[in-house]
């Protein structure tokens, strides 16, 4: 009777220790678990962090960047205001601003549907649900070169434009300007003795 009580509580001393063995196991993988969910989530704060910064100081050059460029930084700040709306809304609200000010009908286009969605400020609108299936569903990768026909570069509505080549007299559009040029070159001055006189009825005017 002695010997199996010693062998029952040899049984028992050992499930004792593969059962502890086990719980040590669970332990550290839970440590695990919850180092790599921290250091995730520290390197999440942290590409935030870079691209708010990204974001910020590209707006000081955005009307030099190129169209391709513009959009990122526009898409990108859209990402971002889904995260964090307190600290990205007025960063977008400029950036809203910027876009429907530029050149470029696409770019001026995509933040129309984006104020649309993004209602900095207030003013939501039925779009808003939207917008996280929008910015932030699943999409392919670009191909490089990209494989869609590029478009024509001469300035729309012109001739060079229809027939998509340069033709006689053809000037392009100048760079859009960094700095606001003075208004009074927009001034327009009517003349009514030139309008007399049959040549056209618009004149300088102001003498310079």
């Amino acid at each position: 009777r002695g010997g199996e009580e010693e062998g029952a509580a040899e049984v028992l001393g050992g499930i004792v220790t593969v059962e502890a063995k086990k719980a040590n196991r669970a332990k550290k993988g839970n440590k695990r678990e919850k180092e790599a969910t921290r250091e995730e989530r520290e390197e999440r704060e942290k590409f935030f962090e870079l691209s708010f910064s990204v974001i910020r100081r590209s707006l000081r050059s955005f009307a030099t960047e190129m169209d391709d460029t513009k959009l990122q930084l526009l898409n990108s700040a859209c990402k971002l205001y889904v995260k964090d709306a307190v600290r990205v809304g007025p960063i977008l609200k400029h950036l809203f601003d910027l876009c429907a000010a530029d050149a470029s009908v696409d770019i001026r286009d995509r933040v129309r549907v984006y104020r649309a969605m993004f209602a900095v400020g207030g003013n939501s609108t039925p779009l808003a649900g939207f917008r996280e299936r929008v910015i932030l569903c699943d999409k392919p990768a670009p191909r490089l070169p990209s494989p869609a026909a590029p478009t024509c570069a001469h300035a729309l509505g012109s001739l060079s434009h229809c027939v998509e080549h340069v033709t006689p007299g053809y000037r392009p559009l100048p760079a859009h300007p960094a700095v606001q040029p003075p208004v009074h070159v927009r001034d327009q001055y009517y003349n009514p003795s030139s309008a007399k006189g049959g040549d056209g009825g618009k004149g300088s005017g102001g003498g310079e």
